[in-house]
């Protein structure tokens, strides 16, 4: 894990508490992060669904996004301390928010649970899942309980002869922090990242401008459907930080 990202992250510049804005603008449709100070017109694709998920004014949000921000020091120093990577997605999903964002090649009913808390305290939860036959009616049974608020979706795309899934693993919070790298979000991915080598990379993410951009590359154009075609070849690759 690559410790300097988090701490490179300056809590006392205002533009960074500016920035802390910017996550709650959601697009409905596409799950893209939109910019609070452009048009409710969605970046990626062009939806006016974009939504507010804050309903406070902006100097209230900046506060609390603080004091939230600052929670995640004392988690991401849990990974640090005891490099244990499963208390520390728990505790992440556990202080969402207002949403998290996903994206994963396989999952298990381990990372589902977390989710499935979250759900519970009414936080938003979308995500693609590539190889999801193993798990498809826990993810068919979160979606159908939580309508409203959980949209996680099996994505492939037949090219050619071959079907392409995503490969890319990642998870944000809140648009605020996030983890990305190779390692997939199951038991065994978590405990091959634990060993020493680690068998998998995970880098911690909290440059917000990062954030935003992978959410907007790599998770947002794959529920848009008419983009399969166009777009398969970008996601056949982990993310690299």
């Amino acid at each position: 894990m690559n410790q300097d990202k988090f701490y490179n992250f300056d809590l006392t510049s205002l533009d960074a508490m500016e920035k802390l804005i910017i996550p709650s603008f959601i697009c409905k449709n596409c799950r893209g992060i939109n910019d609070w100070r452009s048009s409710h017109k969605c970046v990626i694709c062009n939806s006016l669904e974009v939504k507010d998920l804050n309903s406070r004014d902006s100097e209230k949000v900046i506060q609390d996004n603080y004091i939230h921000l600052k929670k995640f020091v004392d988690i991401f120093e849990l990974k640090i301390r005891y490099y244990k990577t499963q208390p520390v997605i728990e505790n992440l999903c556990k202080n969402a928010s207002l949403f998290i964002h996903f994206s994963t090649y396989t999952i298990d009913e381990v990372m589902l649970n977390f989710f499935k808390d979250s759900l519970k305290r009414g936080v938003q939860v979308a995500g693609v899942v590539g190889l999801s036959k193993k798990i498809s009616e826990k993810i068919a049974e979160l979606n159908e309980n939580y309508p409203e608020i959980c949209n996680i979706i099996p994505w492939e795309c037949k090219y050619g002869n071959k079907y392409i899934l995503p490969h890319q693993k990642f998870i944000i919070i809140d648009g605020v922090v996030g983890m990305a790298g190779s390692m997939n979000f199951t038991k065994s991915g978590f405990d091959k990242h634990d060993k020493n080598p680690p068998f998998e990379l995970l880098w911690t993410l909290t440059n917000i401008d990062t954030i935003v951009s992978i959410n907007n590359e790599y998770l947002s154009p794959l529920f848009v459907p008419e983009n399969a075609d166009n777009i398969w070849y970008k996601y056949v690759g982990d993310v690299v930080v």
